[in-house]
């Protein structure tokens, strides 16, 4: 978690259901906190028999403790690496898991598809105007849907609620989550940015830093 606070992809995940988002907090560009977080889950999900088998697609030793105690109360661990993994792995965490599994590319292609996109973006690509015309027509589409639905009292909140270039919460990850549903993969910072203003604009929320078209 960036900045103190989950990114938009990372809303949407958490407002799905049957999926429990877990958050570490990156530092100096490390990652933090993350470990402790499934070394916990683990034990108390074994401790309260939640569950019989637990999966970890993981490689760090500081895990091994969790598996033990988890193992302790009758949890099978089942460890999985991705292709090159052995030389990423804790062998202690391999010793303790009770099955090992590294999956190959063509494992992961059977389950995952990348779906290319019309445009390339950087990580600092922020400028609206590089969206192609067939991107802007479909975030425009993903636009209609998502405030076909909405009451006026609602339009109205996005106005009330809306943070710096957000939308609320819960508006911001439905709306992102949609993007990314229609465009069949994760959205660059420009198109997210596009989005929200396409719904303010619509909305009738004002946006007086955006620059004049």
């Amino acid at each position: 978690m960036l900045g103190g606070r989950p990114s938009p992809a990372q809303e949407f995940l958490a407002y799905m259901d049957d999926v429990k988002l877990r958050l570490g907090v990156v530092r100096d560009g490390r990652q933090k906190g993350v470990d402790s977080l499934i070394v916990t889950d683990l034990i108390e999900l074994a401790r309260n028999h939640a569950i019989s088998d637990a999966v970890l697609l993981a490689g760090d030793e500081d895990l091994r403790i969790g598996v033990q105690i988890a193992q302790s109360f009758g949890v099978r661990v089942h460890l999985i690496g991705i292709e090159p993994s052995r030389g990423n792995q804790s062998l202690l965490l391999m010793q303790e898991a009770d099955t090992t599994t590294e999956w190959s590319k063509a494992d992961i292609e059977a389950i995952l598809s990348f779906n290319s996109t019309i445009a390339h973006w950087t990580a600092d690509d922020s400028d609206v105007s590089q969206i192609s015309p067939e991107v802007s027509a479909i975030l425009d589409n993903v636009v209609d849907g998502f405030l076909a639905p909405l009451s006026q009292a609602e339009r109205n909140s996005i106005a009330v609620l809306s943070i710096r270039d957000l939308l609320a919460p819960g508006h911001d990850s439905r709306l992102i989550g949609a993007g990314r549903s229609k465009i069949g993969r994760d959205l660059a910072e420009p198109e997210r940015r596009y989005l929200r203003n396409r719904v303010k604009e619509q909305a009738g929320v004002s946006e007086p830093d955006s620059p004049a078209e």
